[in-house]
């Protein structure tokens, strides 16, 4: 029997499939090059300009209008590794109503009636508990079922059954909530939700803005604020931003100030919906899910400030997990008389693609004149590890399953000593990331105690916590600017870096610092041979482990890069559709901006004069054609129109180069 869940709405895509009673996945972003849903090449006045382009903010819309071919995409992978052919489907599951007839051919097709409820049965298959409140509050969700926008919802299960206790649904005045409301700040002030929850730490006061109103179990963006978080000129006049959005934007006092202030409020109002469903329905257990449980800081407080006992928070919390957490679900539940008996146990949570020593020797011996290579047992791993960590080194280790959630745990990791000088500094400029962010730091759990205040168990990276006085002089490097670190703790379940831990104490380092094996812009490396590839481009890394292998560069190797970064790329054609576009009409470049994206296949043209937004053009490729639409009419924009239409195929050439970029080869 072979079942296919497929999560197809609008983003986190993913698949799951059961196939031969194992279950495997893919996330969509591990399969897409540029891993921002938008790429925006920003010129002079970087955030004017983005204040410009986005003051008509929607926020999500229909953005992805082409939605058959990253189904294709995964579905390829599948049927490339799995050998599956789309006859022998006995089932798909979407979660959107889309057909995808002429991709996978199955048997039989279903769409669930609730988004909220696939999230509550993805807790309930992960989270071991024999029963359960479960918090979900997500963005905002149609329900095939009842016609209705779910807000947020709460469950309560016990023994294998799901009793629904409120569901929060969007009405005309009542339509922003939590999710909502961050993602609209996190795009008026050029952030992502997590870089938001980071930039807060550098706050030096909160101010009491009152933004939710909290009515029971509802609690929503006040009304007479919805106007303020749909525009994003009036967001800034009516907070007073606008200035110090455009200047010294990321560590203007005032944006600080007012980025910790609603990280606060959030914070706040997550804290009160969970309280109100212990109140509501005791249980020493809370099973939580949403995109933002991935916010660290958030789950902190609930793990230390409400009334349950025990806190679960989905790894894959996001609508990615739902695939494959829905999967169990449905293979258990819906279809029992299948007997289909799936083990679900620590070790394969990550349930995917492992590369057995052929394809890995296949790999390595295409970079033989340029590498070195030696197989060695899991205890030799850990001693020749050990090794280089005590002198300094950075590690490179590639093993296993890819983890099915957005962190690295320990599959895809960069390792190094927390000792090494400046070391958050030299992982940030390697990686390419903005100074003020910090790294994760792995430790064994038992050690937790000695240095966090009310420390918390945290196996998936979901929890800050704060280091205790006695030592935030010693570990400033790799702490936060509030002495929070970002934890990952570890247990003997997971061996390998048990083992590496519990040698390193005794030379007195009982930390390392773990990151995912990526580059900004670019997911975490999935495929061995990509891996060797960004192993011999990036000098930086010291030694790599690629399964049982211990990989080293020759000294007398000279390695050419056989392709340059898909960024580098990206910024190379936006500045050639940049220059014929002002070939076309006569205006200064400074004052041409260009947006493209590349999952809706659309290329925008905004020009600005003395400050002020004239054209608002945006092209699509539809078919192979040049469609289009404008918001501001006049002389620029007819000529402008005219003149791209009669170069639409130098256009297409470029925006077609754009697309490919966009996925890896499978």
């Amino acid at each position: 029997m072979i079942i296919i869940w497929l999560h197809d709405t609008t983003h986190d895509y993913s698949m799951s499939v059961l196939y031969k009673g194992k279950i495997y996945s893919i996330e969509l972003e591990r399969l897409v090059w540029i891993k921002k849903w938008e790429y925006r090449k920003c010129w002079k006045k970087i955030f004017f300009q983005q204040f410009l382009m986005w003051q008509e903010t929607n926020m999500w819309g229909d953005t992805l209008t082409f939605w058959d071919y990253w189904v294709e995409i995964m579905y390829k992978y599948f049927s490339t590794y799995l050998w599956i052919k789309s006859l022998e489907i006995d089932l798909l599951v979407s979660s959107s109503w889309n057909n995808y007839e002429t991709i996978i051919n199955s048997k039989k097709n279903i769409t669930p009636n609730s988004h909220h409820l696939m999230h509550a049965h993805s807790v309930y298959n992960m989270s071991w508990y024999k029963n359960s409140n479960i918090l979900v509050i997500d963005w905002a969700w149609y329900n095939l079922k009842n016609g209705k926008i779910e807000l947020q919802s709460m469950f309560y299960w016990s023994w294998k059954h799901i009793k629904s206790l409120e569901i929060n649904y969007a009405t005309k005045k009542e339509n922003i909530w939590i999710g909502i409301a961050y993602s609209r700040i996190s795009d008026f002030l050029w952030l992502t939700e997590w870089k938001m929850m980071w930039l807060s730490g550098y706050s030096e006061k909160s101010i009491n803005y009152n933004f939710f109103d909290k009515q029971g179990w509802r609690v929503y963006l006040k009304i007479e604020l919805h106007e303020i978080f749909c525009n994003r000129e009036k967001f800034f006049h009516y907070y007073w931003l606008k200035k110090s959005f455009l200047r010294n934007w990321y560590f203007n006092k005032k944006i600080i100030n007012f980025v910790f202030s609603f990280q606060r409020e959030v914070e706040s109002a997550i804290i009160y919906l969970a309280n109100y469903l212990y109140e509501k329905n005791p249980c020493e257990n809370l099973s939580y899910a949403w995109g933002v449980a991935l916010n660290c800081l958030t789950n902190y407080r609930l793990k230390t400030e409400t009334k349950y006992k025990n806190i679960f928070v989905l790894p894959a919390s996001n609508d990615a997990g739902i695939s494959l957490w829905n999967l169990f679900y449905w293979v258990n539940s819906v279809f029992p008389s299948y007997n289909i008996n799936i083990a679900l146990y620590e070790a394969n949570y990550w349930l995917w693609k492992k590369y057995n020593d052929d394809e890995i020797i296949t790999s390595l011996s295409k970079y033989e004149e340029h590498l070195s290579y030696k197989y060695i047992g899991d205890k030799l791993m850990v001693q020749e590890i050990f090794n280089y960590i005590k002198d300094n080194k950075i590690v490179w280790i590639f093993r296993w399953w890819s983890e099915f959630w957005p962190r690295a745990l320990w599959n895809r990791s960069i390792i190094v000593s927390p000792y090494v000088p400046k070391i958050s500094g030299k992982l940030n400029v390697i990686k390419n990331r903005e100074e003020w962010r910090p790294f994760w730091v792995m430790m064994l759990e038992k050690n937790q105690e000695k240095y966090f205040e009310k420390s918390v168990k945290s196996d998936y990276m979901l929890f800050t916590c704060k280091l205790n006085f006695d030592w935030k002089k010693e570990f400033r490097e790799i702490s936060h600017t509030d002495n929070t670190i970002r934890l990952q703790t570890i247990s003997e379940s997971s061996k390998l870096y048990f083992d590496l831990l519990s040698r390193l104490e005794k030379i007195w380092i009982n930390w390392l610092v773990n990151t995912s094996l990526n580059w900004k812009w670019q997911p975490i490396i999935e495929y061995p041979e990509e891996s060797l590839n960004f192993y011999l481009e990036n000098s930086w890394i010291d030694f790599m482990f690629i399964e049982n292998y211990l990989v080293e560069r020759k000294k007398d190797s000279i390695y050419e890069k056989k392709l340059k970064s898909n960024l580098y790329i990206v910024e190379y054609i936006i500045n050639s559709i940049k220059k014929i576009s002002v070939e076309w009409i006569n205006i200064d470049s400074d004052n041409l901006y260009i947006h493209i994206n590349i999952y809706s296949k659309e290329i925008k043209f905004d020009i600005v004069v003395n400050d002020f937004l004239k054209v608002d053009l945006v092209f699509r490729i539809y078919d192979d054609q040049l469609i289009y639409e404008w918001k501001k009419n006049n002389s620029e924009i007819d000529m402008l129109v005219e003149n791209i239409l009669k170069n639409s195929k130098k256009i297409l050439s470029y925006y077609k180069v754009l697309f490919s970029l966009s996925c890896r080869k499978v």
